[in-house]
C-alpha cells in the first residue's frame, strides 16, 4: 500500500461582504443558467443570514443569532467559491440544479443528491485551482493531463456501511475506461456532526484529518484494496473537509481541506504510474500556491 498525503491552506476571506458579494455572484450565474434558487432553501437561507450577518457587523451591532449567521457565511463561503469556479463549465449544469434545489447542510452527514453533487464541484474546482484541466464530465470528472485524459469518479460516503457500494458503484464508472482513473471518496463523514477541529498551527490541522484518513484506510483495508487489486480503477483519492479554529492562521475560523491519495504497490504497474503522475502535479502545484503571498 502506497499513500501520499497532500494538503493545502484554505482560501481566505478579508470580510463578510466579500462573502456577500460571492453570494450575489452565484445567484446571478444560478439565474443566466435557468437554474431557480428558491430563497427558502437551504442554500437560500444560509445566503440570507450571511447577508444579515455582514449588515449587522458593517453596523457595529450583534444580534444574539450572530454565531449561527457565522457559520452559515463560512458555509456559504465554501460553497460559493466552488461554485464560481465552475462558472464557465457547461458541464456542471445538472450539479448546479442539484446544489440549489437540495439539502446543503454541510456539517450533517445526512444523504443529499445536493451534497453528492457539491463534492464533484468542489473538487473539480479544487484541481482547477491547482493547475489541472478539470471538466465536469463523464464519469463526474475528466482531467485533460499531457499523457491523454485522465478520469474521476466521485463518490460522497455519507456512512461507513455504503463504503462497498459506493466502490462498486466508482468501479462501474470507470469501465469505459478500462479501469484507468481514480475513484475520490469524500470522507467527511469522519468528522462529527457540527464540530470544529481546533489547533494551534495549519500542521496540527494536517496531522488531525491525516490520521482520520489514516485510520479510516486502515479499518477499512479489504474493502478498499478490492476495487485496486481488481484494477477497477488505479487508486483512490481520500478527501476530507472540516470546519476549523486555528488559533495561528488568519481567518482563524475557516474550512480546511486534506487530501490523500492512495494505490497499492504490487498491482497495476500503468495505473500505478499513472496514479504518482496525477499526484506529482497536485503535489508540485500546492506547493507554489503555499509558497504563493496571501492574496
Amino acid at each position: 500500500m502506497q499513500n501520499i498525503p497532500l494538503s493545502d491552506r484554505p482560501d481566505y476571506v478579508t470580510t463578510y461582504e466579500q462573502i456577500v458579494d460571492k453570494a450575489n455572484r452565484v445567484k446571478a450565474l444560478l439565474e443566466s443558467r435557468q437554474i431557480r434558487l428558491n430563497p427558502a432553501s437551504v442554500l437560500g437561507q444560509l445566503m440570507k443570514k450571511a447577508a444579515a450577518l455582514s449588515s449587522e457587523w458593517t453596523a457595529g451591532e450583534q444580534n444574539p443569532s450572530w454565531r449561527d449567521w457565522l457559520f452559515s457565511a463560512l458555509h456559504v463561503n465554501r460553497i460559493c467559491s466552488a461554485v464560481l469556479g465552475l462558472s464557465e463549465d457547461a458541464g456542471a449544469q445538472e450539479a448546479l440544479k442539484r446544489v440549489a434545489s437540495n439539502d446543503m447542510s454541510l456539517p450533517l452527514h445526512n444523504q443529499s443528491q445536493g451534497k453528492d453533487a457539491f463534492f464533484e464541484i468542489e473538487l473539480a474546482d479544487y484541481l482547477l485551482r491547482h493547475g489541472m484541466k478539470a471538466v465536469m464530465a463523464e464519469p463526474d470528472i475528466l482531467l485533460k493531463l499531457d499523457t491523454g485524459e485522465y478520469p474521476v469518479a466521485c463518490k460522497k460516503i455519507n456512512s461507513i456501511i455504503n463504503l462497498e457500494g459506493q466502490l462498486r458503484k466508482g468501479g462501474r464508472q470507470l469501465r469505459p475506461f478500462n479501469g484507468a482513473g481514480l475513484i475520490a471518496l469524500n470522507v467527511d463523514v469522519l468528522v462529527p456532526e457540527n464540530n470544529i477541529l481546533v489547533q494551534n498551527t495549519a500542521a496540527e490541522v494536517n496531522a488531525e484529518l491525516t490520521g482520520l484518513i489514516n485510520r479510516f484506510r486502515e479499518e477499512n483495508r479489504i474493502i478498499l484494496q478490492k476495487p485496486v487489486a481488481e484494477q477497477d480503477c488505479d487508486g483512490i483519492l481520500f478527501s476530507i473537509t472540516a470546519m476549523t479554529h486555528v488559533e495561528q492562521m488568519r481567518p482563524q475560523v475557516n474550512y480546511y481541506t486534506q487530501i490523500d491519495v492512495w494505490t497499492l504497490g504490487n498491482a497495476n504497474p500503468d495505473g500505478q504510474q499513472r496514479v504518482f503522475s496525477f499526484a506529482q502535479i497536485l503535489s508540485q502545484a500546492m506547493k507554489a500556491r503555499r509558497d504563493a503571498p496571501h492574496q
